[in-house]
Formats: C-alpha cells, structure tokens, sequence
C-alpha cells in the first residue's frame, strides 16, 4: 500500500510539472530568444550503460527550470579478438569480440598482416607506389590509393593469374618484389592449405557466463557490481528482434525515420495490450492504482519526449531513438510488474 502511495505522489507531480513547464518557457528570457533553455547539468537520474541510455538532471541557468535529458548509452568494454577464420595471403580472415558486461558481440573482417589496401598509412601506399612506377606500371607517387593504383595491380595480378582484385596482398608484394629482383617468371603460388577448424567456438554461439532463459515475463538480472541487465521474455525478445531487423535495414536517414515510427508504433501497441492484461487480472482494489501507473508513464515520456525536442530538434532522428528506448524499458518494467497479477488471473 506504501509503494502505490508514493507511486501516485510520484505521478501528481509529474502532471503537476508538466502542467507549469508552459510558464517556464513564457518566462525565461533566453528561452525566449533562444527557443531552448540554458541548460546545465545537475546530477544523474540513472547512469548509462553500454546497453541504456542514461537519463540526467538539468536546469536552466537562467530561470531555474529543471528537467531531464537523455545520455548516450557507454562504450562496451570488449575483449580481446578472437579468430573465426584465418586470413590468407590474398583473402580477409574473420574475427569477433564479445563485451565484458552486456555479451553484446561485434564481428569483423581482417586484412592479413602486411597487406596494402585503401586506407592505409600513407608510407605503405608510396612504398608500393615506388615498385609498380618503377615497373613502369604507374606514372606517378602521390601517396592516395586511387584508381590508377588500383589498375596496376590488376595488371600484375592478372599476370600472375592471382586473384584479381586490385588490392595489394602479400602474395602480390613478394611477386612484385621478385620482378624488381630480375625475376620476371610469375611464382607458382603453393596450394592454399584448407583453413584448419578452430577450437574456438564462435562468438554467436558461445557460451555465455550469463545464461539467460526465456521466460514468460521480462526480469533483471545482476550482470556484476552496479550493472543490471534486462532478460526479454520471448515475446518482448521477438518483437525487438524483428524490429531491430527492420531498422538495420533503412540505408538513409528518411527510411530510418520510417522504421523508427513503425518501430514505436508497434511498442506502443504492445504497452498498450499489456496494460490491459494486467488491469484485467488484478484485484478489484488495485485496477485503479494500474491505470494511475499507466497515466503516470505516458505523461512521464511526453516529457522525455518534449526535452528531447528542444535538446536535438523537432525532426531530430534521435528523437524517435531515445523514445523507442524509453518504450522498450516501459514494455519490460510493466511486463515485469503484472507478472503476479496476470498469472493468477489465467
């Protein structure tokens, strides 16, 4: 009884600010010939992680108004490199790490040491630059890894019947290097040995320290000192899933955008179902107190949302990406708190 007491100060209060945050707005002169509040930094509502946004504490330095801004969410603290496949002395190898405090794993594909490509340290492009115009395959040096570079060494590879690719592999320096020594009979390449199986499990399907199992209902799970992770119920794991699908998929800022909307339509649909489940299965004298929790957190975004306007921008893409975050967490904390409520209702 305590908990919803303070939970319904908690939402007269909002409602109370965000019924006053008008008169902020009308009366703060920077606010007026600004358009937005100067704001300062008081002090942290919750801490980001590398998995959540961080939510701060502001106040106008001009008229007192207070309210609160959203953090970008911390780096991960990756581990070391683990090799999915090896490079080849004319091929990319594969290779993954995985972060020390959420599991999240990053994959990426690796040139073999040596090799000289687009990008790479200027000293490199002119060293190779220096063989192909000596060659007489490039007319000039200029340290940019351009087309014309990129053509020689189609040339030479072509010649060597290696793979023709323009990039400058190991196995294309050493034959360059061998014609500068006189040597203009193409080396016959040794059969490329089939990569051997790693004994390292790769990271998608590793083991993790942290096994969680889904469950009917959304959870918390202590990570380690002062990180606290959020274990999806199936259901929650396979819309975000679906969704992040989508949003992967929007190459520009206009489809991002799209995907966004539909992204926080389908949370709002789902916030809004769960909601009515537990208003259903719980007792008579608590029904009230889930829609005041509901009122409360719609309320309590709105305002999230309307700082985050004034902070990035009325079209701000960013906008749309802290409130699908705001709503995957709401989804979560109501899919966690009607838990007890819906399961002995069904």
């Amino acid at each position: 009884m305590k908990k919803a007491l303070i939970l319904l100060l908690v939402a007269a209060l909002l409602l109370t600010s965000f019924a006053q945050a008008s008169n902020y707005f009308e009366d703060c002169d920077y606010y007026r010939q600004h358009g937005v509040h100067n704001f300062k930094d008081l002090y942290w509502a919750t801490h980001p992680s590398c998995t959540e946004v961080g939510v701060m504490w502001v106040e106008c330095k001009t008229c007192g108004y207070t309210a609160i801004a959203p953090r970008d969410t911390a780096p991960h603290n990756y581990g070391p490199w683990t090799e999915i496949k090896a490079a080849t002395d004319n091929s990319k190898g594969m290779r993954s790490h995985k972060c020390k405090d959420c599991g999240a794993s990053a994959t990426e594909e690796f040139y073999p040491s040596g090799t000289v490509y687009p990008g790479r340290n200027k000293e490199a492009i002119i060293e190779l630059q220096e063989m192909l115009a000596e060659l007489g395959l490039l007319a000039r040096v200029t340290g940019e890894y351009d087309k014309a570079t990129e053509d020689a060494l189609r040339t030479v590879q072509k010649e060597a019947n290696f793979p023709i690719t323009g990039i400058g592999w190991p196995q294309t320096l050493a034959y360059l290097q061998q014609k500068l020594g006189g040597n203009t009979t193409a080396p016959v390449a040794a059969p490329t040995a089939a990569p051997q199986q790693e004994s390292v499990v790769p990271a998608a399907a590793a083991p993790d320290e942290h096994q969680f199992t889904q469950q009917p209902f959304c959870s918390k799970m202590d990570i380690s000192a002062g990180v606290v992770a959020t274990v999806y119920c199936a259901a929650h794991q396979e819309l975000i899933e679906s969704c992040e699908t989508m949003l992967s998929l929007a190459q520009t800022d206009a489809l991002r955008l799209q995907a966004l909307t539909m992204y926080r339509m389908m949370l709002e649909s789902d916030l809004q179902l769960r909601y009515a489940q537990w208003h259903e299965a719980a007792a008579d004298e608590t029904k009230q107190l889930v829609l005041s929790h509901q009122a409360m957190s719609t309320n309590y975004l709105a305002m999230q949302e309307m700082t985050w306007k004034l902070q990035y921008g009325e079209t701000d893409v960013r906008v749309l990406e802290n409130v699908v975050n705001a709503l995957k967490q709401q989804c979560s904390e109501v899919c966690m708190m009607s838990a007890q409520d819906v399961t002995q209702g069904y």
